[in-house]
């Protein structure tokens, strides 16, 4: 499976649209060091259909986290939840 990759425009604009949810599958000591605003914290270890279920209704799921290797495991996952997930 491929996972779509979005530039960092196109997420700020899908993200102040409403249309994309950012998630940020670092874990909470690194996002408290450096976050993108707005994104949520989900470490990619709770990225669950169950952590997700809720979040993203009717949104496009765009996961970020330093390197690109986590985000990509997070769509990974989720991707048979929902059709609709990117990696920042």
């Amino acid at each position: 499976m491929s996972v779509q990759s979005l530039s960092p425009n196109d997420v700020k604009h899908l993200v102040e649209s409403q249309q994309a949810l950012l998630i940020d599958v670092r874990e909470p000591s690194e996002y408290r060091e450096e976050n993108i605003p707005n994104a949520v914290n989900i470490p990619l270890a709770s990225i669950n259909d169950q952590s997700i279920a809720a979040l993203g209704a009717g949104k496009k799921l765009v996961f970020q986290c330093q390197g690109g290797k986590r985000s990509q495991e997070a769509c990974m996952r989720i991707n048979n939840l929902q059709g609709s997930v990117a990696s920042l």
